[in-house]
């Protein structure tokens, strides 16, 4: 059995919490822009997020772009990994 390993630790935005937890859901509206600084950051990192949040634990308001997508926009950051 192969084991993850964490790579890197990183807060991200809602949008990628939202992408990272349940896929791009049909409908969903997420900033503009958004999928294909998603997909330039998977392609980057070598995966996805894995989010590491529970309720009111790693959540925090920040004006700091996302750790992954590098949104600019301010709002909440969550707690996520990047696992190999």
């Amino acid at each position: 059995m192969t084991r993850s390993k964490v790579i890197t630790e990183l807060t991200i935005c809602g949008d990628c919490l939202q992408v990272a937890a349940n896929g791009r859901e049909a409908g969903a509206v997420y900033e503009d822009g958004h999928a294909e600084r998603y997909a330039v950051a998977v392609d980057r990192f070598g995966s996805e997020p894995v989010p590491c949040t529970w309720p009111e634990d790693g959540q925090h308001f920040s004006w700091h772009a996302c750790g992954f997508c590098g949104s600019r926009l301010g709002g909440d950051r969550f707690d996520a990994v990047i696992l190999s």
